[in-house]
C-alpha cells in the first residue's frame, strides 16, 4: 500500500511512495503531530537524480525491519530538496556542524517542532539501524539532554551564513594578494582543483576566466572537463561533477542549472580565447537541454537520473561487444580515441567515453583526414543506438529559478549567433516565466508540473530571474523585460531586505525559523551576491540610489570575509573587483562587437532608448545617433565617443 507520498507532486517523493516507511511531506500539520505524540523527527533529505539516495533507500527504506523502527519511535519527513531549498540549508548546516561534511541523502534528526539536535549523510543499513534504536532510547531516558543538543546546535546555526560587517577593510592589494593565492589549489596536470570529487565550479571559472594570471587555466581546466567522461560527447550536457581527479568517472546525473551556467561560460571562453570549439560545446549542450528537457508547457525540466536499469551510467556507456555490433566506420579508430577495453574501463563490463586527447591533437598525431566528419559519422550512429536504450530517470518538475539560469544562458548564446530562431527561444522561454510560473499577484512561483504551478518562490527564484531579464533586455532592447526586472526588485526590497541581506524566503513559506540570508557561493551563485549586483545595475539603470546604496552597503560587509576565503565566495570577489575599477557601465545606442564587450568587467552594457530611463539622460546629451558611446563610472559619463577602438583604449 502506497504510504502519504503517493500525494506528492515530486518525482524524488513518489520513488518513496510504496517504502514501508510511514513517510509524511513537511507541513505545519505533521509538526503539530509529531508534538502531540511526543515524538522525535526523521527529517530525509534527497533528490530525484541523487544516487546514493537511491542506494539508501534500497537498503534501509525498503526494509520492513528497518522500517518498523522508524515508524514505532519516530514521526518520519521526507524532503525533496530542490521543492524546500530553504529547509534543506538548515539541515544541512546543522549536519556540517556536527560531522564536517556535507551531502545528500541527508538524514537529521530533530525535535518535534523542527529543531535538529543530529545529522548525517548516507548510512549502511546496520549502521542506521543502530542510530536509531540509540537515539529512540536517549529520547525516552534522558530527553533533557537531547533537547541540549538542539539548544547547543541551534547557537551554532545562528552563526552560520548571513552578512556580518568587519572591522578589517579590505584593500586592493588583499584582493589581488588573495586571487593570486587560489592558483595553490590548482591542478596542473587535469584542470580544476586539487581535490575530488571535482565539481565543475561555473561561478569560480567565470570569475577567473577575466583574471590575466589564471585565465590560461580556466580555459585549460574547460578543455580538459570537455575531454573526460564528465561531458556526454554523444547527445551533449555534462554531468554534475567526477568521482576522479581526471573527469574520467562521472556521477552521471545531469542537472539543468549545471549545464545552464556552463554553456555560458563556455560561450565567454570561445570570446576570451577565439576557440570556437568552446562555442561548439556550448551549442550542443544547449541542444541536448532543448531536445529533452522541454515541456510542453514552455518550460525546462530539472534532471535527468544517474541510474538506469538499476545501472548508474549505463545508458551513456559501451560494452565493447555492443560497440562492435554498431558496425562503426574506422572502429579500430574509435577504440583508440575513446580508450575502449574489451574488458571495460570502467565497472559491469562497460566502457565510458573518454577521448584520448583533442580532436585536433587526434587528427595530427594520427596522420587521419578530416576527423571532425568521422567524428559526425560516430555520433550519428551511437545517437541512433541510444534510442534503443532505457534513459535514466526524468524529473519533469519545472524550477523558476534554473530556468531564470537558462534564459540567461540562451540569452548569452543569441548574443552571439543573432539568428531570428535563437532570439525567438529567448522570447519564449521569458515568457513562460512571466506566464505560467508567476502567482496571481505578479510574483513568481517556485515550481511547476503538470500545468501546475506549486509552491511560493524563495529569493532564488527571484534573484536569478531578475537576472536573466536583465540580460533579456540587454539582448532584445524589449523595455517590459526591464520593467519586470525592477517590479521583482520592488517586490523582494518590501518583502526580504534586513540590515544583513535578503532572507531566503518569504513569509508565505511552512518553514522553521530563522530564513537563512545566504551568502556562500557555491555551483550556484548565492542568492545575496546576485542581488548585490542587481542592486548596483538597476540602481544605476533606474536612478533608484537607494538600491544602489543597499548594494555598496552589502558589498563592503562582505569584502572582508570574501578577500579571506574567495574560494567561498568567488561571486562576491568578482563584484568586488569591478568595485576597485569603479563600477564601469557603457551607455550605447548601438550593439557592440562581442570582443569590445570583454573589457566590461560585468557586461554592463546598455542601449539608450526613448524608454529607457538612465542617468544619461540627465546630461542632455544627444541620444538619436547610433554612433555615440558613453563610458561612466562613479556616478560620472564622461564626453560621448564614436568608435568602439576609442572604447578599447578607454578602459584599457
Amino acid at each position: 500500500m502506497p504510504n502519504q507520498l503517493s500525494k506528492s507532486k515530486s518525482p524524488y517523493l513518489l520513488q518513496h511512495q510504496h517504502n514501508p516507511v510511514h513517510w509524511h511531506e513537511w507541513s505545519a500539520d505533521i509538526l503539530r503531530i509529531a508534538q502531540e505524540q511526543n515524538k522525535p523527527l526523521i527529517i530525509s533529505i534527497g533528490y530525484s537524480a541523487c544516487h546514493w539516495c537511491h542506494v539508501m533507500a534500497h537498503e534501509s527504506f525498503e526494509d520492513e525491519a528497518t522500517a518498523q523502527i522508524m515508524n514505532e519511535h519516530f514521526i518520519n519527513i521526507k524532503i525533496d530538496r530542490e521543492e524546500h531549498p530553504d529547509l534543506d540549508a538548515i539541515y544541512m548546516d546543522a549536519c556540517q556542524l556536527v560531522t564536517g561534511n556535507g551531502g545528500w541523502p541527508l538524514n537529521a534528526f530533530a525535535l518535534p517542532d523542527g529543531s535538529p539536535f543530529h545529522a548525517g549523510t548516507y548510512f549502511k543499513k546496520h549502521q542506521w539501524q543502530n542510530i536509531l534504536m540509540q537515539i529512540a532510547k536517549l529520547w525516552v531516558e534522558e530527553p533533557e539532554k537531547v533537547k541540549e543538543y538542539a539548544t547547543q546546535l541551534k547557537q551554532g546555526l545562528q552563526q552560520v551564513g548571513g552578512i556580518v560587517e568587519s572591522n578589517n577593510d579590505a584593500d586592493e592589494l588583499q584582493l589581488q594578494d588573495a586571487i593570486h593565492s587560489l592558483s595553490d589549489q590548482w591542478d596542473t596536470t587535469y584542470g580544476g582543483t586539487n581535490r575530488t570529487p571535482k565539481f565543475p565550479m561555473p561561478t569560480l571559472w567565470k570569475f577567473l576566466i577575466r583574471i590575466p594570471e589564471h585565465q590560461q587555466h580556466t580555459l585549460f581546466t574547460l578543455e580538459q572537463m570537455s575531454l573526460g567522461g564528465i561531458y556526454d560527447w554523444v547527445e551533449g550536457g555534462f554531468a554534475r561533477y567526477s568521482v576522479d581527479a581526471r573527469w574520467f568517472a562521472p556521477h552521471f546525473e545531469k542537472m539543468l542549472y549545471d549545464n545552464a551556467q556552463l554553456v555560458e561560460l563556455f560561450i565567454l571562453a570561445s570570446r576570451v580565447s577565439a576557440n570556437k570549439d568552446y562555442f561548439q560545446i556550448a551549442e550542443d549542450t544547449l541542444e541536448f537541454m532543448r531536445s529533452e528537457w522541454l515541456s510542453d508547457d514552455g518550460g525546462y525540466y530539472s534532471a535527468y537520473d544517474a541510474d538506469s536499469e538499476g545501472i548508474e551510467g549505463k545508458y551513456y556507456c559501451l560494452s565493447y561487444p555492443e560497440m562492435e555490433s554498431l558496425g562503426l566506420p574506422e572502429a579500430h579508430l574509435f577504440v583508440k580515441y575513446f580508450q575502449m577495453q574489451k574488458e571495460g574501463n570502467w565497472e559491469h563490463g562497460l566502457n565510458i567515453l573518454y577521448p584520448v586527447m583533442s580532436p585536433r591533437q587526434f587528427e595530427q598525431t594520427e596522420a587521419i583526414k578530416d576527423f571532425s566528419k568521422l567524428l559526425l559519422q560516430w555520433k550519428y550512429i551511437l545517437t541512433e543506438n541510444r534510442t534503443k536504450k532505457i534513459k535514466p530517470g526524468l524529473d519533469d518538475k519545472q524550477n523558476t529559478a534554473w530556468n531564470g539560469l537558462l534564459l540567461s544562458a540562451i540569452s548569452a548564446f543569441a548574443r552571439e549567433t543573432r539568428k531570428p530562431e535563437h532570439m525567438n527561444w529567448v522570447q519564449s522561454l521569458a515568457e513562460y516565466i512571466l506566464y505560467k510560473a508567476n502567482d496571481s499577484d505578479g510574483g513568481l512561483m517556485h515550481m511547476r508540473k503538470n500545468r501546475e504551478s506549486y509552491l511560493p518562490a524563495y529569493l532564488e527564484d527571484y534573484a536569478l530571474c531578475i537576472e536573466a531579464f536583465f540580460n533579456a533586455y540587454e539582448l532584445t532592447q524589449e523595455f517590459k523585460y526591464l520593467a519586470q526586472a525592477e517590479s521583482w526588485m520592488k517586490h523582494c526590497i518590501e518583502n526580504l531586505l534586513s540590515e544583513d541581506g535578503l532572507f531566503f524566503k518569504m513569509s508565505n513559506h511552512q518553514s522553521i525559523n530563522p530564513s537563512k540570508i545566504e551568502v556562500t557561493d557555491n555551483v550556484i551563485p548565492s542568492t545575496n551576491s546576485v542581488m548585490c549586483e542587481l542592486l548596483l545595475k538597476l540602481g544605476i539603470v533606474f536612478n533608484h540610489w537607494d538600491w544602489y546604496e543597499h548594494g555598496i552597503a552589502m558589498l563592503n560587509k562582505m569584502k572582508s570575509k570574501a578577500i579571506e576565503h574567495p574560494q567561498y565566495y568567488s561571486n562576491w570577489c568578482r563584484i568586488i573587483y569591478w568595485q576597485d575599477k569603479g563600477f564601469p557601465y557603457t551607455v550605447s545606442k548601438k550593439e557592440l562587437h562581442s570582443s569590445t564587450r570583454l573589457n566590461y568587467w560585468m557586461n554592463l552594457v546598455y542601449h539608450a532608448t526613448g524608454q529607457n530611463p538612465l542617468i544619461i539622460a540627465e546630461k542632455n546629451w544627444p541620444l538619436t545617433s547610433a554612433q555615440y558611446i558613453y563610458i561612466c563610472a562613479n556616478h560620472q559619463c564622461q564626453s560621448p565617443i564614436d568608435n568602439e577602438k576609442m572604447l578599447k583604449q578607454a578602459h584599457s
